[in-house]
């Protein structure tokens, strides 16, 4: 088989191309099936759902490690009135049943290590 009967059986048993139609504007306007303007857009159907469960119980003298994060664009949460002000709440946030351990200050989050006696009264501290 020569070079040439190699290419041209190559080129014969490629797929043929996809024909791109130009829409009119109605048609692209109009919505098709799932929830957008675009053919296929939207969420697809059968996507399976993530399954909200109950938080597992734990025991009173298991610690918790919390993040709690601040929205973009703000301030550094390390400057010095704010690392003031958010110690103060800590202290003020000790109940019974809750306390927070250990705490750290980065720029855009706070790290906790809490302990609770309960479910509840974790909830509620934090």
């Amino acid at each position: 088989m020569s070079d040439w009967d190699v290419r041209q059986s190559f080129i014969m048993s490629r797929k043929p191309r996809k024909v791109h139609v130009q829409l009119t504007l109605d048609q692209a306007r109009k919505p098709q099936g799932r929830g957008g303007w675009r053919p296929g857009a939207g969420r697809p159907k059968g996507r399976t759902r993530v399954a909200h469960v109950t938080r597992e119980e734990f025991a009173p003298t298991h610690p918790h490690h919390v993040t709690l994060r601040i929205v973009p664009d703000l301030p550094s949460l390390r400057r010095e009135c704010f690392v003031k002000t958010i110690g103060d709440a800590i202290a003020r946030s000790h109940r019974a049943g809750f306390r927070i351990v250990h705490f750290n200050v980065e720029p855009n989050h706070l790290h906790l290590i809490t302990e609770a006696s309960s479910k509840d009264s974790h909830a509620r501290g934090i």
